[in-house]
């Protein structure tokens, strides 16, 4: 979607797409959608246009011109959208979705009939009615819903519950509608409930939070994905079509294991039967908007519709176009397509009409953002212009989608934006979730450049690009044989899923809805996370290694930094799932309850008292044992068998994607705390044998005479909240360490400390501390805030995520500790603590060889001065008070003695000497804490409303114990940073309602440079929280060898296999590697030229473009170096790069462009909302508005760095001026980019341009 500009201000509020999802520009948008090819129907003549191979359709309005908000006339047409074929006999079609009519009480099918090409669609005849389980006797549950709206009936069940390896008496409650089971405040799921003595809810309810659709799929055993037939109005699975021999040869593979016997028959149908083309249609929508830059609401969509494209996987190829004023037809492309026509509208009515009558007619829509934008935009400009909704729009909308009433409705952007996806499946090919770059790295093209500005586009290329940008969305599920549409089927069989859902849900969600089918199969109950936590310990026995998984996991080995020629990578293939079959690791199979396992000595877990099952097959296990090994032994080596026909390799290639997806995902998923099956003993047991098995690879590496070359971090003033004897406190992290001074040092934690976690406490077990110089992100939402290096992943939503990956609009969760302290303590003592906390200083020094002490509280207002001097006086602490020339007060010790500062040690950290909220504060109750806090806001506190009141600091870890306090007093309260001083942040605080925990919105992320000291810990359960706000923070799997032999490499994986029961594989060997003393950052050079660069920024969204092409030039150099010689010749050749950059900076050579200078950042409100300090795309926004340009929140600002006094330019105005460039701002740009890459093969940028040696490196 791209925008038009025009002078006209409409009606409506106007929104970004921030409003939906990200920030990201919507022109970079895409997915194909199909469409029949029809001809547009029209109730007045039509004029046909031949020019070229194209076919222009000239759509005439009646004589006079119908207002946008008057009614049109309908009368003419003879479609009705969404009209649904119920066949009582059908052949066989895929299962594409299961959902449920709410006006007939019944769910339903809609098939695919690959003959036919279209849906059709099968209700419910077998009587299935939504249901939940209880362990109330059935006598109870009726007198529990006595007062029950509603019809419902009960029924006696047993079921097995793994945890306790036992069958289980249950009472099956069974409704008539999914909203009786739960969905509102007098659901049945509600009405289950006990009260424990503190009023805490215990719910009786078992399996009531599983959405009907799914599970009426798993009850009926239905596999999305796979064939069925209707005969006689009933639903029937179709045989598949699957080569016998092929089949044999599958399971005899399995023939020696046992574990795997019950399930081979279950999934083989999945993976051996192949998926056909289905008919789709790809849609791509242009707004007008009299504002550049600006997305229109999609709620009110207020500007017409300019464009529409259309795109099908038949070749009907086609674009709507709304005839305007003053538009030229113009000319056609040199890649224009043949096979394309335009279609001119001259009324907007019925452009969309047309549109909804194709794309009804298609099983399949794709769309790329089409949730968002697109199709909410058509719905809702349809309903302005008073189209008649129910008969003629076949799209409806829920929360954050939109679906078709008849077909299904694909958003490309949110499948492709799933990590699992974009990294498992595509193997990283594209860096940014936006159409050009998906269609850059899978398709090796590009949206189409535009000559001029949108707002000034003539027809035939408007219509070229809008449909462009439908036909890339049509051609990504068409790249490499359809392998995406096969992926998104193939991964509905697994995960038992409806396309719908499989397409917007994340692999969490894939893996759940799979583990729900088994135990549905079987007849296990599915558990609650309160039924683990109650037979399994929370608490982890281990401690992680890297700071950035969640449990104990593998560990990261020193890199030993420089240039290493020949080096090896080997590879643990699938090193966790292998763990986890090999071991037996399921959440009913760790700790399990039969005493005679527990008694054994030959199941235990390394570093832990946990032990494993050997009574039964843990089904999580057995379940994702058999994923890993039929994609090692099967899929993956066959895919690549050339001996095998072409379209059976396209075929398994497929498969051994979809499998890769779901085993390298299994323990991120399982291991996290929002899984529902998450088990701490079980979590950890697969990190600790994972730990063993790296160590005890590094050990057999050296003592073959193999070097190991590599096997993270937060600021030391990040505040955690840990508990020593039971004492709570909240210190920075560096205080942990103790040993300030010893850079690279670990220190083990052999007392009683532990730190708060998402998992409750959790022992420390080790501290680390290392000098990093590398980049850093600031990280802000409204109630968080952290600072850490650039590879320390938070964990969200159980998944590890990089810093770099984040983006403003992204929710982050958080795990905050709740206060309860009931000791009292002196109101006065609590505020004179406050006030001290605000204003108060306090030190002892050295000077002259004599210990000395400085203690004082400072404040303009003596009356405060004598509240607290009278305060101290009562216990026995005599202080004066000085008045200072500059209108400050202080209160001071008479004496000399060190008595005041003793006694204000405990609001200082015993390290840093940082101020913190005391430990007797943290416990007390909260009318002491609110004395503390009344002290404090005395002191620092300003009141900027009769209701807001706001206050800052540097001391990150007072202020999260401030904004502790406040929850626990129910104010409400926001963060934000000062631009002016890096270190502040502001509290804003207000009465609210009780606060309640959500996962928060990210408002701000920066990058910075860091050099000097930072921390880590590893705790038991792998994770620990930090920052304000209870942010969760969190290894490699692989090893680097130092130029192996062929015959060492064959030895080592000989040696993993036998030993470990785990396969080493060789992953990459490149011409060089370059290790800087950053873990997890390095360059690797192929033998190919190929640069892969890791963990070292060299392209972001808002870099100049001169500054990016300089540094795809120097990788050019690096990636020609083939020897240590080498690197002083691409030194030179770096130098020439810089100096040329330099040149063209100070004018010496062919001056850069504004546009090649231009930083582009995204306004992210209004600039009005902007504080008193204005960041320099404010500012530059600020000149615009000036000069006439309107600005709204959403847009993208371009401005280049001046030496003026604004320091900045926006792009149209540099393109009409002179200006004075800051060619300092560009190096520092240049050097920062630069830098990680140079430092990593021995080159310093500050001594780039004079003498540099390599010597320290070989």
């Amino acid at each position: 979607m791209d925008l038009v500009k025009d002078n006209e201000e409409p009606d409506g509020a106007q929104e970004t797409l921030d409003t939906f999802f990200e920030t990201e520009e919507k022109e970079d948008r895409s997915p194909p959608q199909k469409t029949e090819r029809t001809e547009p129907k029209s109730t007045s003549e039509k004029k046909k246009t031949t020019k070229d191979a194209s076919t222009v359709v000239i759509m005439d309005r009646d004589e006079e011109e119908i207002p946008e908000e008057m009614e049109f006339d309908e009368t003419s047409l003879d479609f009705r959208t969404g009209d649904r074929d119920k066949p009582r006999d059908l052949s066989p079609s895929i299962l594409l979705s299961v959902d449920y009519a709410g006006p007939q009480k019944k769910a339903f099918a809609r098939l695919y009939d690959p003959l036919e090409k279209k849906l059709f669609f099968w209700f419910d005849n077998t009587g299935h009615q939504p249901y939940c389980y209880t362990d109330y006797t059935t006598q109870t549950v009726d007198l529990r819903l006595q007062s029950f709206r509603g019809p419902f009936k009960t029924k006696s069940v047993k079921v097995i519950d793994l945890l306790r390896d036992e069958e289980k008496l249950m009472t099956k409650v069974i409704a008539e509608d999914p909203l009786s089971i739960g969905g509102h405040a007098g659901s049945i799921r509600e009405m289950l409930v006990d009260r424990a003595p503190d009023g805490t809810i215990i719910s009786r309810a078992w399996e009531a939070n599983i959405r009907y659709r799914n599970c009426y799929t798993y009850d009926l055993d239905l596999v999305p994905g796979l064939s069925y037939s209707i005969e006689n109005g009933s639903l029937t699975p179709s045989p598949p079509d699957v080569d016998s021999e092929i089949l044999k040869k599958f399971k005899d593979m399995f023939a020696d294991e046992e574990m795997f016997k019950d399930i081979l028959d279950t999934y083989a149908p999945m993976f051996f039967t192949e998926v056909p083309d289905i008919r789709r249609i790809a849609l791509d929508i242009e707004v007008y908007t009299p504002v550049q830059n600006r997305i229109p609401d999609a709620n009110t969509a207020p500007y017409p519709v300019t464009a529409i494209g259309l795109s099908d996987n038949e070749g009907y190829n086609k674009c709507f176009v709304l005839k305007r004023d003053n538009i030229p037809l113009g000319e056609k492309g040199p890649d224009y397509p043949e096979d394309f026509d335009v279609v001119f509208f001259e009324n907007e009515a019925q452009m969309l009409l047309e549109t909804f009558r194709i794309i009804d007619n298609y099983p399949i829509l794709l769309t790329f953002v089409g949730d968002a934008f697109d199709l909410n935009y058509l719905y809702h400009r349809a309903e302005r212009l008073k189209i008649d909704m129910q008969k003629h729009c076949p799209i409806y909308l829920g929360r954050d989608i939109a679906l078709l009433q008849r077909g299904i409705h694909i958003d490309l952007y949110r499948f492709l934006k799933n990590p699992s996806i974009r990294l498992y499946a595509l193997s990283g090919a594209y860096e940014q979730n936006n159409l050009d770059s998906i269609a850059q790295g899978l398709l090796d093209i590009g949206k189409l450049e535009l000559s001029t500005d949108i707002s000034k586009l003539p027809y035939y290329e408007l219509a070229h690009y809008c449909w462009l940008d439908a036909n890339i969305t049509l051609q990504i599920t068409q790249y490499d044989e359809n392998l995406i549409l096969r992926l998104i089927i193939l991964l509905m069989r697994i995960s038992r899923l409806s396309m719908e859902d499989v397409t917007r849900f994340g692999i969490s969600s894939w893996i759940q809805s799979l583990f729900r089918q088994v135990h549905r199969t079987n007849n296990y109950l599915i558990p609650r996370q309160e039924d683990i936590e109650s037979t399994k310990s929370t608490e982890a026995h281990t401690e992680a290694m890297i700071k950035d998984k969640r449990f104990k996991g593998a560990i990261v080995i020193e890199p030993i930094a420089g240039v290493h020629f020949n080096a090896t990578v080997l590879d643990f293939a699938s090193l966790y799932p292998t763990i986890m079959k090999r071991h037996n690791i399921s959440y009913e199979t760790v700790d399990c309850s039969h005493e005679s396992c527990k008694n054994r000595t030959d199941n235990r877990v390394p570093e832990t008292n946990h032990w494993i099952c050997k009574e039964r097959t843990g089904m999580i296990s057995q379940t994702i044992g058999f994923f890993r090994d039929t994609r090692v032994n099967w899929f993956k080596s066959k895919s690549k068998d050339k001996t095998l026909d072409s379209k059976i390799r396209d075929w398994y290639k497929v498969v051994e994607k979809a499998l890769k997806v779901y085993v390298n995902a299994s323990y991120g998923v399982t291991g996290a705390q929002h899984f529902e099956l998450f088990c701490m003993p079980a979590a950890e047991s697969v990190t600790a044998y994972g730990r063993d098995a790296i160590i005890k690879t590094k050990e057999k590496a050296e003592s073959m005479g193999v070097r190991v070359l590599y096997g993270d971090s937060v600021m030391p003033n990040t505040p955690v909240m840990i508990r020593r004897n039971e004492i709570i406190e909240i210190v920075p992290i560096e205080d942990l360490h103790l040993s300030k001074s010893n850079t690279d040092a670990i220190r083990e934690i052999k007392e009683d400390m532990e730190v708060w976690t998402d998992h409750g406490w959790s022992k420390v077990l080790y501290s680390f501390c290392h000098k990093v110089k590398k980049k850093g992100y600031r990280i802000l939402t409204d109630k968080a805030y952290v600072e850490t290096t650039e590879d320390h992943s938070l964990i969200i939503k159980g998944e590890e995520v990089s810093p770099k990956s984040l983006k403003v609009g992204d929710e982050i969760e958080r795990y905050e500790f709740t206060l309860g302290g009931k000791n009292r303590v002196d109101l006065d003592l609590a505020w004179v603590f406050g006030f001290y906390a605000s204003e108060g200083t306090s030190e002892r020094y050295s000077e002259g060889g004599k210990q000395k002490n400085n203690w004082r509280i400072t404040n303009p207002d003596r009356n405060l001065l004598r509240k607290c001097q009278e305060i101290l006086w009562r216990f026995g602490l005599t202080t004066t008070i000085v008045d200072a020339s500059d209108g400050m007060s202080y209160l001071s010790t008479i004496d000399k003695s060190d008595r005041l500062v003793h006694f204000f040690e405990c609001a200082h950290s015993s390290q840093s000497g940082e101020k913190i909220v005391p430990s007797f504060i943290l416990d007390a109750s909260q009318e002491s804490q609110d004395s503390f806090l009344q002290g404090y806001l005395a002191g620092g506190g300003q009141e900027s409303t009769t209701e807001v009141t706001s206050f800052e600091s540097v001391n990150y870890s007072l202020l999260q114990g401030l904004t502790m306090i406040l929850l626990r007093l129910d104010y409400d309260y926001y963060l934000s940073t000062r631009p002016d001083e890096e270190n502040s942040i502001r509290v804003q605080i207000r009465k609210s309602e009780p606060h309640k925990h959500k996962p928060l919105k990210i408002l701000y992320i920066e990058e910075f440079d860091i050099d000097g000291p930072v921390y880590d810990l590893e705790t038991k359960n792998h994770h620990f929280c930090g920052g304000l706000g209870g942010i969760l923070l969190h290894n490699t799997d692989s090893v680097f060898l130092d130029a192996p032999t062929k015959e060492q490499q064959e030895e080592l994986i000989k040696w993993s296999r036998n030993e470990l029961g785990i396969d080493l594989e060789v992953e990459k060997t490149y011409k060089y590697v370059a290790l800087s003393d950053r873990k997890k950052n390095y360059i690797g050079v192929y033998q190919s030229g190929y640069v892969e660069v890791k963990g070292l920024s060299g392209k972001k969204r808002n870099t100049p473009d001169f500054v990016q092409d300089a540094f795809r030039d120097m990788l050019t150099i690096l990636s020609k170096v083939d020897s240590t010689e080498g690197f002083e010749t691409a030194k030179e050749e770096i130098r020439e790069v810089v100096n040329d950059v330099i040149d063209r900076l100070e004018g010496k050579a062919e001056p850069y462009s504004p546009s090649e200078l231009a930083f582009r950042v995204q306004m992210t409100k209004d600039v009005s909302k902007y504080g008193k300090v204005k960041p320099q795309h404010v500012r530059a926004a600020m000149m615009l508005e000036k000069e006439g340009y309107p600005v709204p929140a959403g847009t993208i600002i371009e401005y280049i760095k001046t030496k003026d006094n604004d320091g900045v330019l926006p792009i149209p105005m540099a393109e009409k001026q002179a200006y004075w460039l800051d060619k300092d701002k560009y190096m520092d740009t240049l050097k920062s980019v630069f830098g990680q890459v140079l430092e990593s093969v021995g080159i310093d940028f500050e001594e780039l341009l004079g003498f540099t040696t390599l010597d320290q490196f070989f």
